[in-house]
């Protein structure tokens, strides 16, 4: 059935259309951690589940799996401060990265951000990163520092957001 609008503002011809929500999940306020080289690949740890919609969390806030197919959009956030000061760690370069079914996403390096902890002691930080990756049901999703080498950072702030496109 056509839609009309007449002359009087008044709408005609519409069918009640309703929508269920995507599956998403937003977690939030990250555990404080110092980031060493043998905390490469780890999991970094959320302490709260700001939204969930269909997705399933694991006990230590870490881990977010998918219901279903489709494409998401996955965005995260890390900051804290640098530890300490020596020049021997001051150029590690540091990958903010996902982890996809326990390996990273991308063998490609040039997809996730690549910098220091700082040069000198309490310098911040700050890694950020948005992608969209295709999933199937039962996939799930981490984030976490690698190539840490030398330096060591504590992670104080940040998020991981996951959210179905299509």
């Amino acid at each position: 059935m056509p839609v009309t609008i007449n002359g009087n503002g008044t709408i005609s011809g519409l069918t009640q259309v309703s929508a269920s929500a995507q599956p998403s999940c937003l977690l939030g306020n990250l555990v404080n951690e110092v980031m060493t080289d043998a905390d490469n690949d780890d999991p970094i740890e959320f302490h709260n589940i700001v939204t969930n919609v269909g997705m399933t969390i694991n006990s230590a806030k870490s881990r977010i799996t998918v219901p279903q197919n489709g494409t998401y959009l996955v965005t995260a956030c890390v900051s804290g401060d640098k530890l300490t000061t020596d020049p021997i760690d001051a150029n590690d370069g540091i990958f903010f990265i996902l982890l996809k079914n326990g390996s990273t996403f991308s063998n490609d390096t040039d997809t996730f951000p690549f910098d220091v902890f700082g040069a000198t002691a309490g310098q911040e930080f700050s890694f950020v990163f948005s992608i969209p990756v295709p999933l199937v049901t039962d996939d799930y999703l981490e984030v976490a520092l690698n190539n840490i080498n030398n330096s060591s950072g504590e992670v104080k702030n940040g998020y991981f957001s996951v959210t179905r496109l299509h």
